[in-house]
């Protein structure tokens, strides 16, 4: 009887650990730990595709972004831009300056911004 119940324990563990999805204390806090850095990525690629979109500077780096093909290259173009450092903080989010890479080679290019013209009269009036 004793081995009995010491057998169906153990397959009871195998089972659990390797269909069931059960985890060890350890592991589950090594998910926790990757899962909160993930959605802090998440955010801050966010928040960096708006600081980037928001800048007086969108559209030509928008487009020299895009010509650039290679990740790595992409990824130091937008963390040496600052968009991906929140507020509060002092060094850029890990995993933000590709995600917030996929968002921008995605994006439509903003309308370049139009020069601003004044009418002559407008001008000769400015002057006097």
């Amino acid at each position: 009887m004793f081995w009995y119940c010491a057998s169906a324990s153990v397959l009871t563990m195998i089972v659990g650990f390797s269909l069931g999805g059960w985890v060890t204390g350890g592991t589950a806090a090594e998910q926790a730990k990757a899962a909160s850095e993930r959605a802090v990525a998440q955010v801050a690629g966010a928040v960096c595709f708006e600081k980037f979109m928001a800048s007086p500077d969108a559209h030509a780096s928008l487009v020299a972004l895009k010509a650039e093909s290679v990740v790595r290259k992409r990824n130091k173009i937008i963390d040496d831009g600052g968009w991906t450092i929140l507020a509060g903080q002092t060094k850029v989010t890990k995993g933000a300056a590709e995600l917030c890479g996929e968002l921008l080679a995605a994006a439509e290019l903003p309308a370049p911004p139009a020069p601003v013209l004044i009418p002559v009269a407008e001008a000769d009036e400015a002057n006097v």
